[in-house]
């Protein structure tokens, strides 16, 4: 669902990965994941990051992190991130929403 983005942001010259994680483990292992990634990118590369939803919230937790890939990033993009909470999830968790 991502290859549109993915397509655009490589037609504009920009080298896009995806960084996959599984959301049924702890928000911990999704950071360290991404921490992972950004140490892969070349050395004296600066790591720019689009994360949709959940990723735009690994992404705050990356930069609020002692971890040192923070040090790499440049900007950061979320879409669609809940970063106020999902008030309405919760209502459809209770069954009201």
């Amino acid at each position: 669902t991502y290859l549109r983005l993915r397509l655009t942001l490589e037609l504009a010259g920009l080298d896009a990965d995806y960084v996959a994680w599984d959301w049924r483990r702890g928000l911990d292992a999704a950071v360290e994941r991404l921490a992972a990634a950004v140490e892969a990118a070349p050395e004296g590369t600066t790591v720019h990051l689009v994360g949709h939803s959940m990723g735009g919230l690994v992404a705050h937790a990356l930069l609020a992190s002692a971890l040192p890939a923070r040090r790499r990033l440049g900007s950061v993009v979320t879409l669609g991130t809940p970063s106020h909470g999902a008030p309405a999830m919760a209502l459809v968790l209770q069954g009201s929403h």
